[in-house]
Order: structure tokens, then C-alpha cells, then sequence
């Protein structure tokens, strides 16, 4: 009995022996698996290509914008809207500025082309446009014709009726200012009447 019971617990101790041996050796062999080097990458090692990648878009997001805010402009209630007159004969630019007409409020660049296609679209923005047509004629409805009348100076319409006349003799004038005034002096507008008078005047 006291034999069979060694033999027992030799066994016992062989087989606990066994598994112990075969656990560390079938758990701790090496791995010949290649490692992920790909995935590696792309955790690890990626930093340049994410650094270009976020800065083409952002580049490209800017001049996006930038073009849309250019294309994208219109013609607000505050905007300036100055028309241009060239009168090919006279060689004179007439300018006139006003508020945008109801009609003009929210167009952009494009609708304003269409809609005034016989004119040159100068510059267009939120805060100015400016339209200019030629005019193939002299300006007609803004000038006034200054020569000599009764030996001093007159002033006449367009149409040749006297509207007014200074008291100076053109006698006193210089000779190239009298032979002007015998031809008649073409002044454009109310203003640069009273430049040209200031002239004769003191």
C-alpha cells in the first residue's frame, strides 16, 4: 500500500512537471511575424504629409474666398454711383455722382453690364462705381461761350443769347486774351465760369 501510494505521487509530480515545461515552451517562443511597419507609418510617421495636406486646403480656401468676396460684391444703399461723360469733340470728361437708383440696389458687376451695356464699366465695388460713356458731340447742355461784346466781355448761352456780361473793356486785356475772346472761350459749368471770371475780373 505504502508502495502504490509513492508511485502515485511520483506520477503526480511527473505530469505537473510536464505541463509546466510545455506551458514555457510553447508561450514564450519568439513571434516570426514581420511587425506592421505599414501601419507603423502611417501612426508614427506621417507627420510631413499631414502638414501639407493642411496647408494646400487652407491656401486654397483663402483665394477662394478672396475671389468670392471680389465677385460677390453689390451695389449697396451707401455705394456711390458717379456717371461719366467724354465728349470726343470738346475732349472733356464731365462727371456726375449720385445715389444708386432702387433699381441698382443688391446688382453685381455682371447684372450692372448687362443691364447697361452702352456703357464702360470703369471700376465696380461696395463703396464706388463708376460708368462712363462717349459722347461723339460737345457738351451741349453744360457750357457757356465768353467774347467780346460791345467792347467788354459777354457771357452767352449755348444757344447764343447773352445771359450776362462783365464790365471790364477787353481793350485792357492782353492781345493773345483779346484775339481768344473775339473767337469765343468755350467754359464748361458753373465753376470753372467763375474761374475763368476771377481771371478777368482782378
Amino acid at each position: 500500500m505504502r508502495r502504490r501510494n509513492v508511485i502515485l505521487l511520483t506520477l503526480g509530480a511527473v505530469f505537473i512537471l510536464t505541463a509546466v515545461i510545455a506551458y514555457f515552451t510553447f508561450y514564450n517562443q519568439p513571434s516570426n511575424e514581420e511587425p506592421d511597419t505599414e501601419n507603423k507609418d502611417l501612426l508614427f510617421d506621417d507627420s510631413h504629409n499631414k502638414v501639407e495636406f493642411d496647408i494646400e486646403p487652407i491656401a486654397a480656401l483663402e483665394n477662394t474666398v478672396a475671389a468670392e468676396s471680389t465677385d460677390n460684391a453689390k451695389i449697396l444703399p451707401s455705394t456711390r454711383i458717379v456717371y461719366q461723360y467724354y465728349y470726343t469733340v470738346d475732349d472733356k470728361l464731365i462727371e456726375e455722382e449720385t445715389e444708386p437708383p432702387y433699381y441698382m440696389l443688391d446688382m453685381t458687376r455682371a447684372q450692372i453690364e448687362e443691364y447697361y451695356p452702352e456703357w464702360q464699366l470703369i471700376s465696380f465695388s461696395n463703396k464706388k462705381v463708376v460708368l462712363r460713356q462717349a459722347v461723339n458731340d460737345i457738351d451741349k447742355d453744360n457750357y457757356y461761350i465768353l467774347k467780346e461784346h460791345n467792347g467788354i466781355i459777354g457771357i452767352f448761352y449755348r444757344n447764343g443769347m447773352l445771359r450776362d456780361q462783365i464790365d471790364t473793356p477787353v481793350s485792357s486785356l492782353p492781345d493773345e486774351e483779346q484775339k481768344r475772346l473775339k473767337e469765343g472761350i468755350t467754359v464748361y459749368g458753373e465753376e470753372e465760369l467763375i474761374t475763368v471770371l476771377e481771371n478777368y475780373t482782378s
